[in-house]
C-alpha cells in the first residue's frame, strides 16, 4: 500500500544520505514487496483525519520548531515537518512513529525530543512529556516554548512551584509571552498567591486581549477573591470570544448563584450542558437549583 511503500522509500533514502556523510560508497536499496492490489481498494477513498478539537485547558498544541537548529541533512527536516504535519491533523500514532525513527537516528534532535514530548502530554502521559522536553532543553540553547510546554505538564503533575520556575522561565527568555504568563497566573493560583497570579492574568491580557482561556482564568482568580461582579464579567469576556466554552458557562452559572441570580444561573448551566452533554458537574449544578426553584 501507499503508506507503507513511503515509509520504505524514506528509510531507504535516509540510509543512503547517511552512507554518504559517512564517506561510504552508495548500496543498493530494495523495497519489501506490497501485495497486489484489487483494482477496487486502490481507489478507495481513505478516511479524512478530523482536525482535533480545541484541546483541554493547558493542553499544548503542537507549534512550529522555534529555533534554527545546527545544519542537518534535508531527510531529517522533511520528516521533521512531516510529523508536525500529522501532529497537527490529530494523527498522533504517524507523528509518534516519525518523531521516533528521527530519534533513533539523531537521539539530541531537539525539535523532535520537543514535539514528543508535547505529544505525549496529549495523550496524558505528563512524565514522560517531561522527560522528552527536558532533554530536549539539555540538547539546545535554551528556548521559550520548551518550557512553557514542560511547565504545563508539571503542573498537571500536582508540581506548582516546578510549573511557576519553568513558566518564570520562558517569560524571562521571551517577554512577550502571553501563554507563558498566564500560565504562570495559575500556578501561582494553585500555590495561593492570587494577588500575583491576577498581576499575571492582567499582564497577559494586555498583550492578547481577545484570548477567551486568559479571562476565563482570571474570572476563576476573581471568584476566589470574591470579586464576584468582576468575574462575572471575565466569564462574559471568554463566552464572548469563544461561544462554545461549556466550562465558561458553567463558572458564570456559579458567579450568578452567588449573586442571587438563580433564573439567569440556570440558564447559563444549561448553555453548559447544551454545550457538554457529558458535563457532569454542570448537570448536578442546573438539577439542584431546578429543585431550589421547584420548592
Amino acid at each position: 500500500d501507499c503508506p507503507r511503500f513511503t515509509r520504505h522509500l524514506e528509510a531507504a533514502y535516509l540510509d543512503v544520505m547517511e552512507r554518504h556523510w559517512r564517506g561510504e560508497a552508495p548500496c543498493h536499496q530494495s523495497v519489501p514487496p506490497q501485495p497486489a492490489t484489487s483494482p477496487s481498494s486502490a481507489f478507495e477513498r481513505q478516511p479524512r483525519v478530523v482536525p482535533p478539537t480545541t484541546p483541554p485547558q493547558d493542553i499544548p498544541s503542537p507549534a512550529e520548531p522555534s529555533h534554527n537548529p545546527p545544519a542537518m541533512p534535508t531527510p531529517v527536516s522533511e520528516l521533521v515537518a512531516k510529523a508536525l504535519q500529522h501532529h497537527r491533523q490529530g494523527d498522533l500514532s504517524r507523528a509518534e512513529e516519525l518523531y521516533s525513527r528521527i530519534l533513533e537516528r539523531h537521539p539530541t534532535h531537539p525539535d523532535a525530543l520537543h514535539l514528543r514530548g508535547v505529544l505525549a502530554c496529549q495523550r496524558g502521559q505528563h512524565a514522560a512529556g517531561v522527560a522528552f522536553i527536558t532533554r530536549a532543553i539539555e540538547a539546545n540553547p535554551p528556548q521559550a516554548p520548551y518550557f512553557l510546554n514542560r511547565g504545563i505538564a508539571l503542573r498537571d503533575l500536582q508540581r506548582p512551584q516546578e510549573a511557576l520556575e519553568d513558566f518564570e522561565h520562558a517569560i524571562r527568555l521571551d517577554p512577550g509571552n502571553a501563554a507563558a504568563l498566564r500560565n504562570r497566573g495559575i500556578a501561582l493560583r494553585d500555590l495561593g498567591r492570587l494577588e500575583e497570579g491576577l498581576a499575571s492574568h492582567d499582564h497577559a491580557i494586555r498583550l492578547l486581549p481577545h484570548d477567551a482561556e486568559t479571562y476565563f482564568n482570571r474570572g476563576n482568580l476573581l471568584q476566589d477573591l470574591r470579586r464576584h461582579e468582576e468575574a462575572l464579567a471575565d466569564f462574559d469576556r471568554a463566552i464572548l470570544h469563544n461561544p462554545s466554552h461549556a466550562v465558561a458557562f458553567n463558572n458564570r452559572g456559579n458567579v450568578l448563584y452567588t449573586l442571587n441570580r438563580p433564573e439567569e444561573a440556570l440558564m447559563s448551566y444549561t448553555e453548559a450542558v447544551r454545550l457538554k452533554t457529558d458535563f457532569v458537574n454542570a448537570w448536578i449544578n442546573r438539577g439542584k437549583l431546578q429543585f431550589e426553584l421547584s420548592r
